[in-house]
């Protein structure tokens, strides 16, 4: 397994812990990029680790991953809703909402994640919120 598989695991697993040693340079010689999209054996798909630690609600990890340089912005391919289908290209911030992680939430707004970042096809935070709320 590589450092940036590494890091894809011990993000999806919640091992904030781990997933610092492995940012400041404790289990490889050289820090891994904290932005890589690595295979996800267990989903089919590439994701960041920022992305798989959101998608399992790992607050702190998400956190620690923000403090290491992750980017809040980046849209990556999200696969299937829950519905079967394609759920297009999100951000990390609009991934958390969708699937109401709102401590991951709240660890993004602490560390500079837009309220409002409009792009062709994609909500606003707000709208989006709005449409997954209760």
């Amino acid at each position: 397994m590589n450092k940036e598989e590494c890091l894809l695991d011990e993000s999806m697993y919640g091992h904030s812990d781990k997933v610092k040693r492995i940012l400041e340079k404790r289990l490889f010689y050289t820090p891994p990029d904290v932005d890589c999209l690595v295979y996800n054996s267990l989903t089919g798909e590439k994701q960041t680790p920022l992305l798989a630690a959101i998608k399992k609600d790992n607050a702190e990890t998400v956190a620690e991953l923000i403090r290491h340089g992750a980017k809040l912005h980046v849209m990556q391919k999200s696969g299937m809703d829950m519905n079967g289908f394609s759920s297009g290209e999100v951000t990390p911030l609009t991934e958390a909402i969708r699937g109401r992680h709102f401590s991951c939430i709240q660890a993004m707004w602490s560390n500079g994640a837009a309220l409002f970042k409009k792009k062709e096809n994609i909500f606003d935070i707000i709208s989006l919120a709005v449409e997954f709320g209760d």
